[in-house]
């Protein structure tokens, strides 16, 4: 019998994948663990031939909780589990050493092959597969949500907008977007939208008449004098010199 352990700080899918009848693949679960470092402690003492392990943990995160095990048990089979379907995540965890990549929710006949494949000591095609198909599947959909983004902020720059509200338009968590659109746009979030509030600002300020209090208004700041900080800050000149010029 195969010894497997299973790590995630999710209860309930620790009991879920115990519920298993793993003896009809040839597996033993020894333990569950709800941190990295008491399955690294457990490691110390004990046989482990699979581990599963969910990458986005409180304490230790899967990716370092991988890099400890392989150097601890270096010949030891790990199957990642996680509800985040980024290319990021998966790539870390193959260049370490995992051996596939599975997405919760956790289908119990898939978790089975991939188990079954990697313990039969071939390397899972499926992972190979899976790593390649999945970039451009995945540069998509980020490429995707931060359109998405981008023409939100140009509708609605003028509002009171944040990262939060921002992230509820695509369904993102917060700190996830704020690495994706600087991943992308190579500036923050908070930077993209003071250059469009900005922009706004010299084109009104060209165009029309209204004071500079209402040009603030109308691009976001309630603060006049913030405004005006930012927009020296940008172009070198007050927002007087730069309509007088």
């Amino acid at each position: 019998m195969f010894k497997l352990i299973v790590v995630d700080d999710e209860k309930n899918i620790r009991e879920f994948i115990l519920s298993f009848d793993w003896e009809q693949i040839g597996v033993q679960p020894l333990c569950c663990f709800s941190s990295g470092e008491e399955a690294l402690a457990f490691l110390d003492a004990n046989s482990v031939d699979i581990i599963l392990t969910d990458i986005c943990m409180t304490g230790m995160d899967g990716i370092s909780f991988i890099e400890a095990a392989k150097k601890k048990v270096p010949k030891v089979a790990i199957i990642c589990i996680s509800g985040y379907n980024d290319y990021e995540y998966l790539r870390s965890c193959l260049r370490l050493g995992a051996n596939d990549y599975l997405l919760k929710p956790i289908d119990k006949d898939e978790l089975f092959d991939a188990v079954s494949t990697v313990l039969s000591g071939k390397t899972p095609q499926k992972s190979n597969d899976f790593f390649e198909n999945n970039l451009m599947d995945e540069q998509q959909e980020q490429n995707h949500n931060i359109k998405t983004v981008l023409d939100y902020i140009d509708r609605h720059y003028a509002e009171c907008l944040t990262l939060e509200i921002v992230s509820e338009v695509v369904l993102l968590n917060p700190v996830y977007l704020s690495y994706l659109f600087k991943k992308i746009k190579k500036v923050n979030f908070s930077e993209y939208l003071n250059e469009i509030r900005l922009k706004r600002a010299m084109e009104l300020l060209k165009e029309t008449n209204l004071r500079i209090n209402e040009v603030a208004l109308r691009v976001g700041y309630n603060d006049a004098r913030y405004f005006s900080t930012l927009f020296k800050r940008k172009t070198g000149m007050s927002p007087n010199e730069f309509r007088n010029k």
